[in-house]
């Protein structure tokens, strides 16, 4: 399973996000075995139930569908994955000019 970390480090990854819901405790025992297994190190941003994303601060072009709590929770989780990827990226990009 050493490869598998091997070809992150070739790839150069910064970092490996991993979007878990806090109350889905099997789910990331599984996945911290699989990335202690594999050699990979990940960052956890923590899941959000779609019944704490209020209608409003959803996309001006999602508000006329029918949207599940699931898949409103993960657009909000995936965002908040991508705050994170981008302070990273302007700490990286400050740091190297």
């Amino acid at each position: 399973m050493r490869l598998v970390a091997d070809c992150f480090d070739v790839l150069q990854f910064q970092k490996v996000l991993v979007i878990n819901l806090p109350e889905r405790s099997d789910r990331r025992d599984a996945m911290t075995l699989a990335t202690a297994v594999s050699g990979i190190d990940v960052e956890w941003i923590d899941g959000v139930a779609g019944k704490d994303v209020p209608d409003r601060v959803m996309p001006v072009d999602s508000l006329d569908k029918s949207i599940s709590k699931g898949n409103k929770g993960s657009w909000r989780a995936h965002m908040d994955a991508l705050q994170l990827w981008v302070a990273l990226f302007v700490m990286l990009r400050d740091h190297i000019l």
